[in-house]
């Protein structure tokens, strides 16, 4: 983001942070609004860095917001800006002259998902993008015909009738859920297979803990089975909530799994 030349001429150097300061704006209660945190090549997950180190970086990210007071309004939105090279037979809806491409995953975390939902909705990463308008800006858009810079969109992306709500994905209607916290160095049980606590969080959710919401993200996501810990919310109206927005890639030129937080206002 040091290389946009909106952040420089918008004077937002100084909101370039080191992510230790996620860590400890998380332990003390005081993450902004929203936070985007972006992971080095070392855990991007991207060749040559390993998985496994992408994995960690992403579950201690998660942990630190699960072990914040500020959990009960945060959501965290979990993708990845690569599909893995693999074949995708299906072709990608048109929404603009410069279309959509790959489905990549997409997993909302928050004590408010709809538990166990899978998501069918048609995504890009403008639909986080919308959820923060909607949330922060009362669906406020950047409009390239009147944002008063050089912009060579060809539309507003987050008013498309193609893209789908995230804020489907919330049920407030239920109790909140509680924190799953895994480890980010799991054990594996050569007898018995993986460790119930994984990083990844492919495992199956405990009775009372926040379960997961595989969405459609960067234009739809591939279905996936639920995991724990993993879960969204409704956006509100109340002020002073917190959104952390950690794409741990999938921005600019920048690489791999990503993750996606913020603390959510919720209505009175």
């Amino acid at each position: 983001m040091v290389d946009f030349q909106t952040v420089h001429k918008d004077h937002q150097l100084q909101n370039i942070q080191d992510v230790r300061n996620f860590y400890r704006d998380a332990a003390n209660d005081s993450l902004p609004a929203v936070s985007w945190v972006i992971p080095s090549n070392e855990v991007s997950e991207h060749p040559p860095a390993l998985v496994s180190r992408g994995e960690s970086y992403v579950t201690g990210l998660i942990n630190a917001v699960m072990r914040s007071s500020e959990w009960s309004s945060s959501a965290i939105f979990l993708a990845w800006d690569d599909w893995g090279g693999f074949y995708d037979h299906v072709a990608p809806p048109t929404i603009d002259v410069n279309g959509l491409g790959l489905r990549v995953p997409g997993i909302v975390i928050s004590p408010y998902a709809k538990l166990g939902d899978v998501d069918h909705q048609v995504y890009s990463f403008d639909s986080y993008l919308r959820f923060i308008e909607d949330d922060f800006l009362g669906g406020s858009r950047l409009d390239p015909k009147t944002d008063g810079r050089p912009d060579p969109r060809p539309d507003v992306r987050e008013a498309s009738s193609v893209l789908g709500d995230l804020a489907n994905d919330f049920d407030f209607s239920r109790p909140a859920g509680g924190t799953f916290i895994l480890s980010q160095h799991p054990r594996r049980d050569t007898t018995t297979g993986p460790a119930s606590s994984s990083p990844s969080g492919t495992t199956s959710g405990a009775s009372g803990s926040p379960a997961a919401s595989p969405s459609r993200s960067p234009r739809a996501g591939s279905a996936g089975s639920p995991s724990p810990g993993l879960a969204l919310g409704r956006p509100s109206t109340k002020r002073g909530s917190r959104t952390l927005l950690e794409i741990g890639a999938g921005v600019a030129v920048l690489f791999g799994a990503g993750l996606v937080t913020w603390r959510l206002r919720r209505g009175s």
